[in-house]
């Protein structure tokens, strides 16, 4: 999940990509009431009516379908870029790690992902030093 308003990032290891696993997480962590921007994938869109599974958690919804366009060519804010790039950089940031790691290790890779990428790079480093000296003073 990305915000666009604030840019901040939420990145949760599921089960899987069903309802029954990400719709929980998207109802604990967006606000009620919040427009959703996703792709046209099964679990948010009944493809065959056209109908939001979204819509019924209480947001407001709008999709792309990528197999047709990656922006839409009259809506332009209707589109999943922002999450479809940090998905290629926390891939990214994996990536010099061993191909298979533990949930354990790899939600700890997600983790210190989205403290990067939410935290001000200057103030990152600061909570870093503190951390240190905190470990290294016990």
């Amino acid at each position: 999940m990305k915000c666009r308003a604030s840019g901040r990032i939420l990145i949760f290891l599921a089960p899987d990509k069903s309802q029954s696993s990400l719709f929980p997480l998207i109802q604990r962590h967006v606000m009620p009431g919040s427009t959703i921007i996703s792709d046209k994938a099964s679990m948010y869109v009944n493809n065959r009516t056209n109908e939001s599974h979204i819509e019924g958690l209480g947001f407001e919804h709008f999709w792309i379908c990528h197999k047709e366009q990656w922006v839409h060519d009259i809506f332009t804010q209707i589109h999943t870029n922002n999450i479809e790039r940090s998905w290629r950089s926390l891939k990214s940031y994996i990536s010099g790690q061993k191909r298979t790691l533990s949930a354990d290790i790899l939600n700890t890779y997600i983790n210190a992902f989205v403290a990067m990428a939410n935290t001000d790079k200057d103030a990152f480093f600061d909570i870093l030093m503190t951390i240190f000296a905190t470990y290294l003073s016990s």
